[in-house]
């Protein structure tokens, strides 16, 4: 896959964590096939925020919610990525 590709597969998943609202890796996966990616790539643009401290998650019931963080957001703003 060509670095132009990975590009638009990771702009449209960062679009859907800042959209505001929680996201299940599911969605987030589906954002991702529809930009050419997959479930690994869902999987690991999640983690590497979860790692820089911009994404936290929430368990409800049997479904995990993950939200951008203050700390994410602010540096997405600031075109830091991860």
């Amino acid at each position: 896959m060509s670095t132009d590709a990975r590009s638009k597969i990771k702009a449209a998943m960062t679009r859907r964590i800042l959209h505001g609202e929680p996201w299940t890796h599911s969605e987030l996966a589906a954002v991702a096939r529809s930009a050419g990616g997959g479930y690994r790539d869902a999987a690991r643009l999640t983690q590497k925020w979860r790692r820089q401290g911009w994404a936290t998650f929430a368990r409800v019931g049997y479904l995990i919610y993950w939200s951008a963080t203050p700390a994410g957001v602010a540096a997405h703003a600031t075109g830091v990525t991860p």
